[in-house]
């Protein structure tokens, strides 16, 4: 009725133009003097359509127009105290018709006599008319307590290596700019503070434990490229791997010097603007160098691979110099003092390194091939378990452990390069851990609970990353169960399904997964997606069911779907 009221101005708003033809807003071309009477009952109604939108705007708001129960508050006078005694009232179900709604008693309808239901229809902890049985967790509380414990460390670990980061690039351009212009004592200091910082980060976060939450050889590179080029402007060679002691790893070295090469082009096009070709020769040498022994290494593919390939590339600027330098100053190019070769570096070193690489290589190889291993066998494992045949998937999970034993026999010192979002062994394990889930569930349960705990799987090598994983492809394959079972009419089979998506789902939910990886974010919602399919499912199963019980007559074939045995006597 208010609405109603309101728009009566609105509604009569063309005719109140031609009844003021004189009015600027009025066509120019309809102006006259006079009032039609043909105009006045357009006027009349835009004068108490506007009256009764003032009336009904006072009445409201002193309290005397409204659609409140009796039982309101004493204190919810006015217009604003009555809309929350509203909320309430409606929140509660007290919201009925009173004695003041005389204006608008035809509103009742649109409101609810009762609120909505509060459940949605499931009850994943409760028996069901099919014989379901009563729903058990889906793991023990204190491994999910242990399990938020660990994510929780990873995140500080990412916030510690994001803050890490930060400060690092702000000291490298520090560092950057003073070996540029000086002074040096400016480059010594953030030179010792950025060692200090990368120190008390892998004391805290070894890089050899494999934290997945954030890679520290990202900015140990960045520490490489400064101190290897203030090395390079002190004496003229490359800096020592000895000197860097554990705090890295040999790729990230390798791929800080070469990093240095980058500024030392920079370096030398500042050199020949000058035309020091003595400094230039210098840089060029310094590269010959260090790409002479990059070329005893057998890269594979991967960021050293592509980092090597930017060699050639220096190499060519420093010789365009050199030739613009012989042609400005031919002078300046004789009397160049040649550096005798391998002079600027620990060819010894370096040699200890191809070495150490290529055995390292050779390993992670053989760890890589018995991670397909791994994997293989347990995919079969899940097509077993699907299948039911619970046997053959216990033979295979039982193989793929084998695998995995081996991986850590052959893979001793590159077991951290095997993991990450990448890594063949996190894949591994979490295809094994879910084969593992997949069966305990199909064999009924483990150990009280739905699943087996995580220290019972993947031979004790499951971090927190992986057991999310495996836990959210689980819905997917349980997912698929259900289709199965409903397209069997196996009503309780569905169920313990859906009870078995939901439990896993709940699961994941309670795991502080937002702001870490987007790996781990993307397996909540993909558990998520599998609910709601299976969701989907059971709505379809029970307007199925309710349409067959409303059929007319006879008796229908019961496949499941239909709560009434009854069968047409033609069929």
């Amino acid at each position: 009725s208010s609405w109603l009221v309101a728009s009566a101005p609105l509604l009569s708003w063309p005719q109140c133009r031609s009844a003021f033809p004189h009015s600027p807003m009025a066509p120019a071309a309809g102006r006259r003097r006079g009032l039609p009477m043909r105009s006045l009952p357009s006027l009349v109604a835009a004068v108490v359509g506007a009256t009764l939108t003032v009336w009904a705007a006072v009445m409201f708001s002193s309290g005397r127009l409204a659609f409140f129960p009796a039982s309101l508050p004493s204190g919810s006078s006015g217009g604003t105290g009555r809309l929350h005694a509203l909320a309430a009232a409606l929140a509660d179900g007290r919201c009925r018709p009173s004695a003041t709604s005389r204006c608008c008693s035809g509103v009742a309808r649109l409101v609810p006599e009762s609120p909505l239901p509060v459940s949605w229809g499931f009850d994943p902890e409760g028996d069901d008319e099919e014989g379901a049985g009563a729903g058990v967790g889906i793991v023990p509380e204190e491994d999910l307590v242990a399990l938020r414990a660990e994510l929780q460390e990873m995140l500080a670990e990412q916030d510690a290596g994001f803050s890490l980061r930060k400060d690092f690039h702000l000291l490298d351009a520090k560092a950057t700019l003073a070996l540029q212009y000086g002074p040096l004592v400016q480059a010594d200091e953030a030179l010792v503070e950025m060692r200090l910082m990368l120190e008390r980060h892998e004391e805290r976060f070894p890089h050899e434990a494999g934290f997945p939450g954030f890679d520290s050889n990202e900015v140990a590179k960045t520490f490489i490229k400064s101190a290897a080029l203030r090395e390079f402007l002190q004496s003229g060679r490359v800096l020592s791997r000895s000197h860097l002691g554990t705090l890295i790893t040999d790729d990230a070295y390798m791929e800080g010097i070469i990093f240095t090469l980058g500024k030392l082009r920079q370096y030398a096009l500042r050199r020949a603007t000058a035309l020091d070709a003595q400094s230039v020769s210098l840089c060029r040498s310094y590269l010959v160098a260090v790409k002479a022994q990059l070329l005893g290494f057998d890269f594979r593919n991967g960021a050293l691979r592509r980092r090597f390939d930017t060699v050639k590339y220096a190499e060519k600027d420093f010789e365009d110099l050199l030739y613009q330098l012989s042609l400005a100053v031919p002078s300046s190019i004789d009397g160049i003092k040649e550096v005798a070769e391998g002079s600027q570096l620990d060819e010894e070193e370096w040699k200890q390194l191809q070495t150490s690489y290529a055995d390292l290589d050779e390993r992670r190889e053989l760890a890589i091939k018995h991670c397909r291993d791994v994997q293989k066998a347990a995919k079969q494992a899940i097509y077993a378990a699907q299948r039911g045949d619970l046997a053959r998937s216990s033979t295979l999970i039982a193989s793929a452990k084998e695998a995995l034993q081996t991986v850590l026999h052959v893979g001793e010192g590159v077991l951290p390069a095997l993991r990450g979002s990448t890594g063949a062994l996190d894949g591994a394990l979490e295809e094994l851990a879910e084969a593992e889930m997949l069966r305990a569930w199909r064999g009924g349960g483990a150990g009280g609970f739905l699943i087996p705990r995580r220290a019972d799987m993947g031979i004790g090598l499951l971090t927190a990353t992986d057991y999310v994983g495996a836990l959210s492809d689980f819905t997917g394959e349980v997912g698929r169960i259900a289709v199965e079972a409903a397209t069997q009419r196996d009503i309780a089979g569905f169920r313990r399904a859906m009870k078995a998506v939901f439990a896993a789902q709940a699961a994941l939910s309670s795991l502080p997964l937002h702001g870490l990886r987007s790996k781990l974010a993307d397996k909540l919602q993909a558990a998520e997606r599998n609910l709601q399919k299976v969701e989907a499912l059971e709505c379809d199963i029970a307007c199925r069911r309710a349409a067959n019980d409303r059929l007319p007559g006879g008796r229908y074939l019961d496949g499941g779907f239909s709560s009434k045995a009854l069968v047409q006597e033609e069929d």
